[in-house]
């Protein structure tokens, strides 16, 4: 196991396999999977563990970002089961 990951899996304190959110944009996230908010005002730079959905071998994940209470964008990933993965979160996609 890479030692980034194994720091990541101690500061965050999730059971393996690790599907792990970085939030590496300049806003604050609330984080959704399978449809329930699991995470609001996740800052810049932290770290989240996604649990796996029940009964799939995929976890739809999806983030929407916001600064000083305005909507900033939103993007979203598949995270498969049973596989340690890291999703670093590095741009949202824009309001249209």
């Amino acid at each position: 196991m890479k030692p980034a990951l194994l720091l990541c899996l101690l500061l965050t304190g999730c059971a393996s396999p690790q599907m792990l959110l970085v939030n590496n944009t300049g806003c604050a996230l609330t984080v959704t999977a399978q449809n329930t908010v699991v995470y609001k005002n996740v800052q810049p730079g932290q770290t989240v563990c996604i649990q796996p959905a029940d009964y799939s071998d995929k976890t739809a994940v999806a983030v929407t970002g916001w600064k000083d209470e305005q909507y900033i964008g939103a993007d979203d990933w598949i995270f498969y089961n049973g596989q340690a993965q890291v999703w670093r979160v590095d741009h949202l996609n824009p309001p249209r």
